[in-house]
């Protein structure tokens, strides 16, 4: 099969003819319809992953057809799939509490093992996979296994977000766009903040969120005060880089070595008036 392979950080991937991937007893291989590029991705091609080696074969966001199937597989061939990023065991205390992310025999494709940024792919543990809905896209489908189901752990599993509450999305890169649009499907009002007035023309979903910068604390959408709207409500924050501190009042760019717990466009002789509740990171 032909595949993108990391030969040398930093370098563009090599496109080479590699060996079919081996069928696992209990899971399944994929042709694969599509593939998202995640951060993550960007993260192993710099040689900022600890588990990405040259040699890798990247790719986590994926969505395919069975084309072969182990003795002990759940799904049979000819399946339309999609993948979360994290394949886990089903079986372990992790996994039956519930905790999958967390599970120690944990799979992962596109980190440890060869991903899908190829024609074939391998997966097993394949009760991880979810049968593809009819009338959605496999290039919408690749994309819902991290960003998204991120997303959705953090407002539902960690933070318990509310109908009516407000929602902080910090950042709006895929994660924070996915926080965002849950956020108001889950009935939330929902502001982001963001680092630069550039991030202000990053379409919305809706309409309906508010936008602040660092710069400028410009409330860009909304129709109250945020000062009087956080004073009727709690926050919910979600993405904090370091929760346990709060020591600068100035958005540190991504790489930055200032650790943040609250909204840092917000003038820190505020911060005090305002009831904030760290719920999930």
């Amino acid at each position: 099969m032909r595949a993108a392979v990391l030969r040398e950080y930093n370098a563009p991937l090599s496109i080479e003819t590699v060996a079919d991937p081996a069928c696992p007893d209990d899971g399944v291989v994929l042709k694969v319809e599509a593939c998202g590029v995640c951060r993550s991705d960007w993260h192993g091609w710099v040689g900022e992953h600890p588990k990405v080696k040259p040699g890798q074969i990247g790719g986590h966001e994926y969505c395919g057809e069975v084309i072969e199937a182990g003795p002990r597989a759940k799904h049979k061939v000819g399946d339309m799939v999609v993948a979360p990023f994290i394949l886990a065991c089903g079986s372990c205390p992790s996994c039956q509490s519930g905790a999958q992310n967390t599970c120690p025999n944990q799979r992962l494709p596109g980190f440890v093992e060869p991903g899908a940024f190829a024609e074939y792919v391998a997966v097993p543990f394949d009760h991880n996979l979810s049968l593809l809905p009819e009338g959605l896209s496999a290039t919408v489908a690749a994309g819902l296994g991290c960003r998204v189901t991120t997303a959705w752990h953090g407002l539902t599993g960690r933070a318990g977000l509310q109908t009516g509450e407000w929602l902080a999305v910090h950042g709006t890169g895929g994660v924070g766009l996915s926080a965002l649009i849950l956020g108001q499907a889950l009935g939330a009002r929902v502001f982001a903040l963001m680092s630069s007035l550039k991030s202000l023309s990053t379409p919305n979903p809706s309409g309906r969120s508010m936008s602040l910068t660092p710069a400028t604390a410009t409330l860009a959408r909304g129709s109250k005060s945020l000062r009087a709207a956080v004073r009727r409500s709690r926050w919910r924050l979600l993405a904090s880089r370091r929760p346990s501190t709060a020591r600068s009042n100035v958005w540190p760019p991504w790489g930055g070595t200032s650790n943040w717990a609250c909204p840092p466009a917000i003038p820190l002789r505020w911060r005090s008036t305002w009831p904030l509740s760290i719920k999930a990171t």
